[in-house]
C-alpha cells in the first residue's frame, strides 16, 4: 500500500529534498515543516538554476497547493517524489 503524502513528509523531516516549481523553479534545501495544504519550510535553502551557480537563499517557506502552485517534492535518499496540484 502506498504512504499519503503528508505520512512521506513526517518521514522526510530534517532530510534534505528538491523541490519543483510548475514553471520549472527548483529549490533543493532541508524539510523543517509542512502544514496540510503542502506549505513547506526548507531550511539551509537554495535555488537551483540550470547552467549556473545556485543562489543561497537561506530559511524559506514554500507555498502549497493554496497558493496556486503545483509543486514536486524529490526526497533525496528515498526513491519517492510526491505531486499536489492544486
Amino acid at each position: 500500500m502506498s504512504q499519503r503524502p503528508l505520512d512521506v513528509l513526517n518521514e522526510a523531516l530534517n532530510s534534505p529534498v528538491i523541490v519543483r516549481l510548475k514553471g520549472g523553479r527548483e529549490f533543493r534545501g532541508e524539510l523543517q515543516g509542512y502544514d496540510m495544504h503542502m506549505n513547506l519550510v526548507l531550511d539551509n535553502a537554495e535555488e537551483l538554476k540550470e547552467n549556473e551557480q545556485s543562489k543561497k537563499l537561506g530559511t524559506i517557506i514554500v507555498r502549497g497547493r493554496h497558493g496556486g502552485l503545483r509543486l514536486t517534492v524529490i526526497l533525496i535518499n528515498k526513491t519517492c517524489t510526491i505531486n499536489a496540484e492544486r
